[in-house]
């Protein structure tokens, strides 16, 4: 009888050490699905942080090929004679073409990426509410 009962206690206590273990393992696994949602949250909030000083960059340098330029055709120079137009008007025609590559290449991208930005903070930000 004596010893029936110790095995009974003693399962009983295994079963209790059992509920213990296994509380604690679920705990531990809860912690560590909220501690990776944290996680991947800063991530993606560094990325966008990421992403909107990269298009800041881009949008400075920009500005900055802006403003370079604007000298040139603030220009009230037109030229005294023949020699003079020629080498302006050569001048004037390779300006025509690096702002039309600009715009095709550079502005243009700097505008998509623009939009990428406020599209997926958008997103981000209607997850979030």
């Amino acid at each position: 009888m004596c010893k029936t009962l110790i095995f009974m206690l003693s399962s009983v206590v295994i079963y209790f050490w059992i509920i213990i273990v296994c509380f604690c393992n679920v705990s531990a696994q809860n912690k560590l699905d909220h501690l990776a949602a944290l996680a991947a949250r800063r991530k993606a909030k560094l990325m966008d942080n990421s992403a909107y000083l990269q298009f800041m960059w881009k949008a400075d340098v920009v500005e900055s090929w802006i403003a370079d330029k604007e000298t040139h055709v603030r220009s009230e120079e037109f030229g005294r004679d023949l020699s003079t137009v020629q080498t302006l008007l050569t001048k004037q025609e390779t300006f025509d073409a690096g702002d039309k590559q600009f715009r095709v290449n550079t502005l243009r991208l700097l505008v998509r990426g623009g939009d990428d930005i406020i599209h997926n903070h958008t997103l981000t930000f209607m997850q979030n509410v």
